[in-house]
């Protein structure tokens, strides 16, 4: 009797089923199910099935935009089961999923999906982050980058489908080459994520999601048009999905656009003109257990520098920042030529990923990336001169390892998750033209290990990351001799052969987080964070010396400088109910070692301006300072019957506590105010929509000549209508929307664009939008490995 007691429990048992979306019913992939001490995840199906013991236990069934689910099973069954989404509502047109209790997110965390990109195609990728509270846009003309949280660039690290993205963009008109197209979801974490992601995430991290591919056999597409009134720009894009023979799936998407000048109220702005195209393909297959993935993409873009730039002398450029209007704006035209001075970029991504089941030990994904970045920029030369001044090409290889261990049970109340990687980078730039930046190598690696106590109450993260590189800058003998006379570099820091200095460098950095979030309620929740992280210099930072067209000043670099190290804190509290929806944050950080470009100053304390055979161009330093910041953002959001009330608010300060001053490009404090009227159908529309927003920016303050060249400009206020609907037609679903901004046609200059030295911003503008998909609508969810939770063990 004893034995067939024995013999029974340990007799294999297969616990099978089917998990789908309780709202929509389609198949969820890539759920983890746990029964016992066995794991597996769904195929993209939502199929499972899974041996073990038929003496029972708890089956768990879960993926991180889920509510999990849990029962006790005994011998072999059919278990099918429906999630619950977590909430997502709808502010003013943009669809945003309540980040309370996903459980990846110790920090202030907020998602677009691809309902509330539709509403912003036609934009760039950094005026769709916008939409959240806390991320500005750092601007020149039609190229914009992202800020979060007043930090840009170097500290706000960028993923599209998990991979790092690798760029020049040491301009601060060099925006992100990425394809606002192809992202089928994005994601701000905003606040330091340095040890999932890396140091050069201190300000925040923006993960761009590609769109799902296709789970059943067949095909679909999905066609866009967008047109601009101002600008004349035009866009068209297209995307192409298949899949066969029940695990294989692939994609084929692109888009071009073309636009010309843009305006301002009064004037042009001359030599705007934007030409941009994008293609990429995406091939998937998945067994059993594990999955193989390739991606390849490209990115090309074509754009004028305005010319409103008067620097032919030192008094020339002085007097434009006085000017009220730029000098010879009665001869700007809209034109769709792109004449110099311009800059052309491409960008190629190729990706390979693996992901395989361990059995019950967890889950292993491993990523490898190639990308080639090439920027040419031209300038204003001699009509006998050919090709650019300026060229640099960027190649970048990246692996990504990441282990997710199967969760490990505490209690009955609780249980242990965790993430262990690592990542290795190599480099190498090769510039040719005018002195700017350096050629140089590049190698280094990174570990990191994130877990978490996950309890039915609260939640308490830690995570540890250690970060080397090795960077050696090959500078010609007259950039190596300015350095040493200015005491920037010894002469025993570089080895001297064949005209070039080889100056190599070396950095360690370690990062360390600890995040709490408290269940106060079943909609309410509070979220703690604290971090202390150190960023190594980037090569522009050390070895920048010159000027270019989209970098019209003369900029120095410091090659001793150290990495910075930031001590930061983050609170946000979030109430996530059917009809109301809120976030507060509170945040501040001391940095040790900010590093930032100041202008540099005379013994009367007046910008030094430096004459050159091209111009005259006003002289920037990078310096470190021990610096303060400190800030907060609110979105929130009430459903009123058909009646929606939406605000945002932040606002972010920084002192330099060296000098005694406030800290350059920090965007002013901003509020937006919206209603929308949901309409619901309409005859033959659906989700009819109309509504309204009102957007206030103050000023910055008063003017500091320590930081900047010229007054802030004044606050201003905006005006938006927005209206959309949609159609179902014989088996295409058509979207169509139009957004009005500025209403009112408002002059004014943006502290936080480039252009408001010598022109105003851009005038009111039309966006109209139309989209059609053809069969079967993509799920939003994605069906990969570790990258469908991308925000996990931050």
């Amino acid at each position: 009797m004893i034995l067939a007691l024995l013999l029974a429990a340990n007799a294999a048992c297969t616990v099978e089923g089917r998990v789908v979306d309780a709202t929509t019913g389609e198949a969820i992939a890539a759920a983890q199910i746990t029964l016992t001490a066995t794991s597996s995840r769904t195929d993209d199906r939502g199929d499972f099935a899974i041996e073990t013991a038929c003496g029972g236990g708890e089956l768990v069934i879960e993926r991180a935009d889920y509510r999990p689910w849990r029962t006790t099973v005994e011998g072999s069954q059919r278990v099918d089961v429906a999630l619950e989404p977590y909430l997502v509502t709808r502010v003013d047109d943009v669809v945003i999923s309540a980040p309370a209790l996903r459980r990846e997110d110790t920090r202030s965390a907020v998602r677009l999906d691809a309902e509330a990109l539709d509403a912003t195609r036609g934009r760039s990728l950094a005026d769709a982050l916008a939409e959240v509270s806390g991320v500005t846009v750092l601007r020149a003309g039609a190229v914009a980058k992202p800020i979060v949280r007043g930090q840009s660039g170097a500290r706000v690290l960028m993923l599209f489908d998990g991979v790092r993205h690798e760029s020049q963009d040491w301009g601060l008109d060099h925006g992100p080459e990425i394809d606002p197209f192809s992202a089928g979801a994005l994601t701000v974490v905003k606040g330091a994520a340095a040890v999932r992601y890396g140091a050069d995430a201190l300000g925040g991290v923006l993960l761009v999601e590609p769109h799902a591919l296709r789970e059943e056999s067949g095909m679909e597409g999905h066609v866009d048009l967008v047109g601009a009134l101002n600008g004349r720009r035009g866009t068209v894009a297209g995307r192409i999905d298949g899949a066969a023979f029940e695990r294989f799936a692939w994609r084929l998407e692109g888009n071009v656009s073309r636009g010309a000048a843009l305006q301002t109220p009064d004037y042009p702005l001359d030599n705007t003109g934007v030409f941009e195209w994008n293609a990429g393909g995406r091939a998937r297959y998945r067994g059993a257990d594990w999955g193989l993935e390739l991606s390849l993409r490209h990115n090309d873009l074509a754009n004028g520098v305005c010319t409103c730039v008067d620097n032919e002398s030192n008094d020339d450029f002085l007097a434009q920042i006085r000017r009220d209007r730029p000098k010879g704006y009665e001869d700007y035209d809209v034109e769709y030529a792109i004449d110099r001075p311009r800059q052309e970029v491409t960008h190629d991504v190729g990706l390979l990923r693996f992901d395989t089941g361990l059995g019950a030990l967890g889950r292993l994904e491993a990523t490898y990336a190639f990308q080639r970045n090439l920027r040419d920029e031209f300038d204003v030369v001699r009509r006998s001169i050919e090709g650019p001044q300026f060229s640099f090409e960027l190649r970048t290889h990246t692996v990504d390892v990441a282990f997710e261990h199967t969760p490990w049970r505490i209690d009955d109340a609780s249980e242990l998750r965790g993430t262990w990687g690592a990542f290795a980078i190599a480099q190498e730039n090769v510039f040719e033209g005018l002195p700017l930046i350096p050629n140089f190598r590049a190698a280094g690696g990174a570990v990191f290990a994130v877990e978490r106590w996950i309890h039915d109450d609260f939640e308490l993260e830690a995570g540890a990351r250690y970060e080397g590189l090795t960077r050696t800058a090959y500078l010609t003998d007259d950039a190596y001799a300015r350095h040493v006379a200015r005491d920037t570099l010894a002469e025993d820091d570089c080895d001297e052969s064949d005209d070039v200095a080889a100056c190599p460098s070396t950095f360690h950095t370690a990062s360390l987080s600890l995040g709490g979030l408290v269940r106060l309620h079943e909609t309410a929740s509070l979220k703690i964070d604290l971090s202390t992280a150190s960023r190594m210099p980037t090569i522009d930072e050390q070895y920048i010396n010159g000027t270019a067209p989209s970098f019209p000043i003369l900029a120095i670099g410091r090659p001793d400088l150290e990495a910075e190290t930031s001590w930061s804190l983050s609170s946000t509290l979030v109430l996530a109910r059917e009809d109301v929806r809120a976030e507060l944050s509170l945040f501040g950080s001391y940095v040790d070692g900010y590093i930032g470009l100041a202008p540099a100053l005379d013994d009367n304390g007046d910008p030094i301006i430096d004459v050159l055979i091209r111009g005259a161009f006003p002289r920037f330093e990078q310096r470190a300072a021990n610096t303060i910041f400190g800030g907060a953002d609110f979105d929130g959001a009430v459903r009123l019957g058909d009646v929606e009330l939406g605000a945002q608010a932040s606002a972010v300060f920084g002192r330099d506590l060296d000098r005694g001053s406030g800290v350059a490009f920090l965007p002013p404090p901003r509020g937006t105010a919206s209603a929308t009227y949901h309409f619901g159908a309409l005859g033959s529309m659906q989700r009819a929509r109309a509504g309204a927003s009102v957007t206030y920016v103050t000023s910055r303050g008063a003017f500091d000549s320590r930081i900047d060249l010229a007054p802030p400009p004044d606050g201003y206020a905006l005006v938006g209508l927005v209206a959309g609907a949609s159609f179902d037609w014989e088996g295409t679903t058509l979207d169509a929307s139009a957004d009005l901004t500025n209403l009112f046609d408002a002059r004014y200059r943006d502290y936080t664009s480039l252009l408001r030295y010598y022109a105003d911003e851009p005038g009111r503008q039309l966006l109209v939008r139309v989209g059609a998909t053809f069969g079967a609508p993509t799920p939003v969810a994605s069906a990969g490995g570790l990258k469908s939770d991308p925000g996990f063990g931050e």
